[in-house]
């Protein structure tokens, strides 16, 4: 019992480091994208072996306000999790695709992606509350 108590402690330490490396993404690259990511699927596995409620499992995730630096806001909902990691990956493809020099057709090319990808990670951020 003591090896598989050790065992999850490891992956519960894990699972918070990617927690911790998401939530403090401070600029816009792709080894920030990648950790969300990253972080994203690992919650996509453990909504199903973690029922996290009001009632269940209450582990709160909190959240900055993109607009108002100074709120806070939390929930204990995998759905409200998920939903703000892919409004992180939006806003980063979208800052990506405005930085994006676009003086040529690869650039051009290259912007649409990344608005195309934001656009993406928007809906799906949408169809997590569904």
């Amino acid at each position: 019992m003591q090896g598989e108590s050790a065992r999850h402690h490891d992956a519960i330490n894990a699972f918070q480091s990617l927690r911790n490396d998401v939530a403090s993404v401070a600029a816009a690259n792709e080894g920030a994208r990648e950790a969300l990511l990253k972080y994203y699927f690992q919650t996509e596995s453990a909504k199903d072996k973690f029922p996290v409620n009001e009632t269940a499992v209450r582990l709160p995730f909190t959240w900055t306000d993109s607009l108002k630096s100074s709120r806070q806001i939390s929930q204990f909902s995998w759905s409200y999790e998920r939903a703000s990691v892919l409004f992180n990956v939006a806003a980063l493809e979208s800052h990506s695709a405005c930085t994006t020099p676009r003086d040529t057709a690869e650039g051009i090319e290259r912007a649409a992606k990344h608005f195309c990808t934001a656009a993406g990670a928007n809906a799906a951020a949408e169809d997590s509350w569904k």
